[in-house]
């Protein structure tokens, strides 16, 4: 676990030119956003000082809200002084209902929600696509995300040819969507043999197969799969979003993850400007899951610095 020369790897992006597909700046979305579904970490020790403003958690692509429980549940342990932890379903995910997935939108709904939780400032955290979503949240509503980790994600847009980690996600998507429930006659280990002949991985499957549902002896996906199949290139894109955050900003990658490079250094500098990058050594891109107390570790070090009020 280390922290990179920020400024040796923007001199080496400086020299690159970005192969990232073109995006487009994106209005603010006029539909009535969703109440997501939350959950809420309770803090079994006591304070070591005043309580410090609420951490909201969002998942990543076919993730929910209960994939952080455990995680979340270590470093409300692990902070120095109490924090409310809340996890939100994003939209199309979990409980939450779903919608058109692109970024400006599931913002919106996150804003939404923590009003409804009369949240009022927050340290907001985002893994993968809630990385993305954590991001334009910040950008829309500094006053209120006045503290920004983004897990293994950057400010770009990703495709099957660019080196990064994302062709593996198109192929799972892909394979999601061939699989035959009706085959499996409601038994998941059916499901992972079938899935098996196009997903290699037995952690990634096992990831994707907790979103089976069993219902009247029928298996279903709990996440919104025609939505993602709809939307992929939406998940894949970073919108231009106009504005800068200025609030402290923590981006953690995975060493061995393709997610965050030095060729996103510029943007990430551009959009972010108050930012700090540190890698968990041996690690892929699921840094919460594949090293949980190490991630652990450098968010609890971010929450409890000196100079958070």
């Amino acid at each position: 676990m280390y922290a990179y020369s920020v400024i040796a790897l923007l001199h080496a992006a400086s020299a690159m030119t970005s192969t990232l597909p073109p995006t487009t700046t994106t209005p603010v979305p006029q539909t009535t956003p969703h109440i997501l579904t939350s959950a809420e970490i309770v803090r079994r020790a006591p304070s070591k000082g005043n309580d410090r403003r609420p951490v909201v958690v969002l998942h990543g692509l076919l993730g929910q809200k209960r994939n952080f429980r455990s995680w979340c549940a270590a470093l409300a342990e692990a902070v120095h002084h109490k924090r409310r932890i809340v996890t939100l379903d994003l939209r199309g995910h979990g409980d939450s209902p779903h919608g058109p997935l692109e970024y400006p939108s599931m913002a919106s709904d996150v804003l939404a929600t923590l009003e409804s939780l009369q949240i009022q400032e927050c340290c907001l955290v985002g893994h993968s696509m809630g990385g993305k979503v954590a991001m334009a949240c910040a950008l829309r509503a500094p006053a209120l995300v006045k503290e920004l980790c983004v897990l293994d994600m950057a400010p770009a847009s990703y495709s099957t040819a660019d080196g990064s980690n994302w062709k593996k996600n198109r192929e799972l998507i892909d394979a999601l969507q061939n699989l035959d429930l009706d085959a499996c006659a409601g038994d998941r280990k059916r499901a992972d043999s079938l899935l098996a002949q196009r997903v290699l991985d037995p952690n990634l499957r096992a990831f994707a197969l907790t979103n089976l549902q069993l219902r009247d002896e029928q298996l279903s996906w709990q996440f919104d799969l025609d939505g993602i199949v709809r939307d992929l290139d939406n998940i894949a894109r970073w919108p231009t979003l106009p504005g800068t955050y200025n609030g402290d900003t923590l981006f953690v990658k995975g060493q061995r993850s393709r997610y965050v490079r030095s060729i996103h250094l510029q943007e990430i500098s551009s959009k972010f400007p108050r930012f700090t990058l540190q890698s968990i050594d041996d690690c892929g891109h699921w840094v919460h899951a594949e090293k949980p107390q190490e991630t652990c570790d450098v968010v609890r070090e971010f929450l409890d610095r000196d100079e958070v009020g």
